[in-house]
């Protein structure tokens, strides 16, 4: 049974995404597939970075809503509501009734103070407020392990140091964010560089990077992402701007700060950990990450040295 076949008959059985990867180039192959039910159409050789954004865009289209219904996270911890259940780095964690749904009212209410009165009557009931006294502790405590356990996932980040060049981050920038701003309608636009060697983990600065469009996508009005590059005191700066309000110089000392979510971020998802994992890559990394506020939005310089 060929792969034609196999879509032929997934597609009898229900709706899930399906992706071909073949080496059948020729136009014919691929319209045959698109009309056996395929969503997309990969010819091979295969871009491993380009083969993980379609496989991502393909999900996020097909189980998006649902998975933002029913799945959580923060920060090293992933909460399925419809479950009931919670996991930590994948592995399920125990927890009793009141302790999930202590959990579940924290995490639905990311970068919010939440007085007793409101827990109390939230998880133990409106006649819990007599219990508030030998309860506070407890509730301290657990939260306190959730941050605590949150910061040390971050401090065990492990860096693969190595060589790369400028052009193969870019190179990933362009291919993966090219296509989400164009999904968007958000103008991208990447400026001319030398195409410098380097010494660090070119998978940990994606990682920052892919934070930084993120970020862009979700707290920037999406009109308009520049990113531009320069030199100074033998290191090389790069700049990633993007449109929309910028945050208050009340809050903007505090952007790199674990769990610090600003108040352009009311109504989105996050747990207020990107910007301080940027930093401690960066640091890790012997480089920097600094932000601007400008009249027109949020400049991130990434900082490495040459």
């Amino acid at each position: 049974m060929d792969g034609f076949a196999v879509c032929r008959e997934v597609r009898r059985c229900g709706s899930v995404p399906v992706l071909i990867i073949s080496a059948r180039v020729g136009k014919e192959d691929q319209l045959n597939g698109f009309r056996l039910g395929a969503d997309d159409y990969i010819e091979k050789p295969v871009d491993l970075d380009l083969l993980a954004a379609k496989i991502g865009s393909l999900f996020a289209r097909t189980y998006g809503a649902l998975a933002q219904k029913d799945i959580l996270h923060s920060g090293s911890l992933t909460i399925d509501k419809s479950a009931r259940k919670v996991y930590r780095n994948k592995l399920p964690v125990e927890l009793n009734v009141k302790e999930y749904e202590l959990l579940l009212l924290l995490a639905e209410n990311p970068g919010k103070t939440l007085d007793k009165d409101f827990l109390f009557n939230q998880i133990w009931g409106h006649n819990a407020y007599r219990q508030i006294g030998e309860k506070t502790v407890q509730i301290k405590n657990f939260v306190s392990e959730i941050i605590r356990a949150s910061k040390e996932d971050i401090v065990q980040i492990e860096i693969e140091k190595g060589e790369f060049y400028l052009k193969e981050l870019m190179g990933w920038v362009a291919s993966v964010y090219g296509e989400k701003c164009a999904l968007r309608k958000c103008e991208l636009t990447i400026g001319t560089y030398q195409n410098r060697i380097f010494q660090g983990d070119i998978h940990r600065l994606r990682e920052v990077f892919g934070n930084l469009f993120e970020n862009a996508f979700k707290y920037g009005d999406c009109r308009r992402i520049q990113v531009s590059f320069y030199e100074e005191d033998y290191c090389q700066l790069i700049r990633v701007f993007n449109t929309g309000e910028p945050v208050t110089q009340k809050e903007f000392v505090h952007l790199f700060d674990s769990f610090f979510r600003g108040e352009n971020t009311r109504g989105q998802q996050g747990n207020g950990l990107g910007l301080y994992i940027c930093r401690e890559i960066m640091h890790r990394l012997d480089g920097e990450i600094f932000a601007v506020c400008e009249d027109d939005g949020m400049a991130f310089v990434v900082v490495l040295p040459l």
